[in-house]
C-alpha cells in the first residue's frame, strides 16, 4: 500500500510519496503518507519503511524496519 490514508478529526491529510529510481518495494510492503524511500533502495515483503526516510542504496527489512 502507497500512502494509505489518515483521517483525523474528520479531516484528510494528502501528501506525496517519493520512490527512488531503481527502488523495489516488495509485496504488501506499507509506505505511510509522505514517506520517502531513496535511490536504489529496497523496501522488503511486508515490511515498513522508517518515519524520517530512507537514504539512497539501503536496503530495509521487516516492520519496523531495519538495515
Amino acid at each position: 500500500m502507497l500512502g494509505g490514508r489518515r483521517v483525523f478529526g474528520g479531516l484528510f491529510e494528502i501528501r506525496i510519496n517519493r520512490i527512488g529510481n531503481r527502488s523495489f518495494i516488495g509485496n504488501g510492503a506499507f509506505m505511510s503518507t509522505g514517506s520517502n524511500l531513496g535511490d536504489g533502495c529496497l523496501l522488503g515483503v511486508l515490511s515498513a519503511p522508517p518515519a524520517h526516510g530512507t537514504p539512497a542504496g539501503t536496503d530495509w527489512l521487516g516492520s519496523p524496519a531495519c538495515l
